[in-house]
């Protein structure tokens, strides 16, 4: 998202002075609506899986290795969470502010677009 959200900036730049809009709206729609999506699903699944393996090797594991498991699986529980209401958030933000941003976009789009 850091490489993403550095294009998006650099596109937004241009857009601002009327420089490839078309160019930013096409990016920023792409991005949230196929990259942002795939991309928090697949972190979800390796939190997931990396979950269920340290509640597997807490409950069955051996001593030493029983503690760090549940330690892990308290960790990735609370980063799960975390990760769930900055996702949340995100789609909020984007949400209440896609009508005056796509309205912005619009009038510094070029006339004949």
């Amino acid at each position: 998202m850091l490489a993403a959200g550095s294009v998006l900036t650099i596109t937004q730049l241009l857009s601002m002075f009327g420089v490839a809009v078309e160019t930013n709206v096409m990016l920023w729609e792409m991005i949230h609506m196929w990259v942002a999506p795939i991309l928090f699903g697949s972190v979800g699944i390796m939190a997931f899986l990396g979950y269920d393996k340290a509640y597997e090797n807490c409950q069955n594991g051996s001593f030493a290795n029983q503690s760090d498991a549940c330690d892990l699986q308290d960790a990735i529980e609370s980063e799960m969470l975390h990760h769930s209401v900055m996702e949340l958030s995100f789609g909020a933000t984007m949400m209440e502010a896609y009508e005056g941003w796509m309205h912005a976009q619009f009038m510094a789009a070029p006339a004949e677009t």
